[in-house]
């Protein structure tokens, strides 16, 4: 099993390049780029230091204005196309419920992309903050509740999931049954840890229980991507601050689990 990891605007100084080297040096075996205003224009780039790192493009994430229902257009899915991947994840739309007219053509446009560009939707769980509250309306108000919702809607519009470890603040996942049923239809896991409100950390600190999650998917013979989603200490930074030990001591944790199972 090979894991990737993830690529942002973030922090807004930083350089494509560094995330390259660090996280080549760091042992991942590939990389999600999360369409920005930087990668926009640098898609040969990109390309040119896939092959140079030899760290292939798994899967990419929409852009943020695209989940916000404010603009939304195809360019990203050609871009994901160029840059050698089918698997882009998308969230649901923001400050919106899944009930809602506008969530509806949202995920009807989704499942239209899929089959007229041939990729696949990969549809997150989301957390409950102030921008997906809507989410956790009720009667969805658990964190189990809204995984059982997203099962829905995946189903109802033929979409595959991103299951998000962080989000649900579930310990193990793998002993819930909502995580079970969706399981056939994961084909990405945005892999981290947490403690309950504090989200994407490092694999060796936190609450999650990663052996016990890993040794599930190796016996359930999962076949999708697993991307670590770490940003640690924070997602945005000004700076050109990025702490790639954490990702080194997240991919050393997730690859000793593997090799220690018989």
């Amino acid at each position: 099993m090979k894991i990737s990891a993830s690529i942002t605007d973030f922090p807004i100084f930083s350089h494509v390049k560094t995330f390259f080297h660090e996280f080549h040096e760091a042992g991942v075996d590939g990389v999600e780029m999360v369409l920005g205003i930087k990668s926009r224009w640098q898609l040969n780039y990109i390309k040119q230091l896939s092959r140079e790192y030899q760290l292939p493009i798994t899967s990419v994430h929409q852009p943020a204005w695209s989940g916000t229902g404010i603009y939304f257009d195809k360019h990203f899915v050609e871009w994901a196309k160029e840059l050698g991947t089918n698997a882009i994840v998308f969230h649901p739309l923001s400050f919106t419920s899944f009930a809602s007219r506008t969530m509806e053509k949202y995920l009807k446009k989704l499942a239209s992309l899929q089959e007229e560009f041939d990729i696949v939707v990969l549809f997150e769980n989301m957390p409950k903050d102030f921008v997906y509250k809507k989410l956790y309306l009720p009667p969805y108000t658990t964190y189990l509740q809204h995984l059982e919702q997203t099962n829905i809607y995946a189903d109802m519009y033929g979409l595959s999931l991103t299951y998000d470890v962080s989000h649900p603040e579930l310990k193990q996942p793998q002993k819930e049954l909502i995580f079970q049923r969706m399981f056939p239809k994961i084909a990405n896991i945005h892999l981290s840890s947490f403690v309950r409100g504090h989200h994407h950390l490092p694999l060796n600190l936190g609450q999650f229980d990663c052996k016990g999650f890993v040794e599930y998917l190796v016996k359930k013979q999962y076949k999708g991507l697993v991307t670590l989603e770490v940003y640690y200490p924070e997602l945005i930074t000004l700076g050109n601050t990025y702490d790639f030990s954490a990702i080194a001591k997240s991919v050393k944790v997730f690859k000793e689990i593997l090799d220690r199972l018989p």
